[in-house]
């Protein structure tokens, strides 16, 4: 399974702009590169926090984007989107008997995807109640064959930053209670952090990244505030075989030169200075 892991883009329907961005240029400036570079990706997974006030208006923008992509795509909700807008605009969009935006999907490698609705309406942290670890539950033992990895918008490890911990996943300990029930959890993608994030529980990685708009600053200090950046944003691409998981996140706001390992770039007094890359490699940047 060849995956693509995009997260918060947090739209807003247009004139406003949050925290000065437009963040419809940065979730656009994402899409156009992913489709270039990834265009025969199985599928994209966006974990969450689709929009900063779940309007109506931001969702359908939203959809009208995605509707020309090549792949498809596997949408999560997060804290600040808002179930109801979003069955409304997407209405297709699969979700379990409860009406949680849940589903999972199976690839013919032996991979499956399995994502799960964490959004608690008017919280900021995230809960997977009953209905929804029960719903778990069934997924996975109906994969026991198969390698599973999850999509969450909260993650549900702490990633040490107070203030992000502060509004996580609550009961954490009853979602893990049910990955080692069955065993074949590979990994977990989710949103919700803001940065670049790496951790393990037991045998089960989890990975974060970067939104396409603003992020969180990282810092240990003090849970009294969660401090913002403008820092870049990054979408991930990950390879997925049994046994196996190659990942990598992708700077695709970076403009800096690309260049060709070889003496005349190695030459080069300043970036400016660089070789161009010639064909036909050029058409890989």
């Amino acid at each position: 399974m060849f995956l693509v892991h995009l997260t918060d883009p947090h739209l807003v329907a247009p004139p406003r702009r949050l925290f000065g961005l437009d963040p419809f240029e940065g979730l656009d400036a994402a899409l156009a590169h992913l489709c270039r570079h990834y265009a025969d990706a199985d599928l994209l997974l966006v974990t969450g926090d689709l929009t900063d006030l779940g309007e109506k208006a931001a969702y359908a923008a939203l959809r009208r984007r995605l509707e020309a992509l090549p792949m498809p795509v596997v949408l999560l909700l997060g804290n600040h989107d808002d179930r109801a807008a979003f069955r409304a605009v997407f209405e297709g969009a699969p979700v379990d008997e409860a009406g949680f935006v849940q589903q999972a999907v199976d690839h013919a490698n032996g991979v499956s995807l399995v994502a799960l609705d964490t959004h608690v309406p008017g919280a900021a942290h995230g809960e997977l109640c009953a209905a929804r670890l029960a719903w778990l539950d069934r997924a996975l033992a109906a994969r026991a064959a198969r390698d599973v990895v999850i999509a969450m918008h909260h993650p549900p490890v702490g990633c040490g930053i107070p203030g992000m911990d502060a509004i996580g996943l609550a009961d954490a300990e009853r979602f893990w209670a049910v990955v080692r029930r069955h065993g074949n959890v590979r990994h977990v993608f989710t949103g919700h952090i803001h940065r670049t994030f790496f951790g393990r529980r037991e045998a089960v990685s989890i990975s974060a990244l970067p939104g396409t708009s603003h992020q969180v600053h990282l810092q240990f200090a003090t849970a009294d505030v969660v401090l913002g950046s403008l820092e870049p944003g990054s979408y991930a691409v990950a390879r997925l075989a049994p046994g196996q998981i190659d990942l990598h996140h992708v700077a695709f706001q970076d403009q800096s030169p690309r260049f060709v390992f070889d003496d005349a770039s190695n030459a080069a007094a300043e970036p400016a200075a660089l070789p161009p890359v010639p064909p036909p490699y050029d058409r890989l940047i």
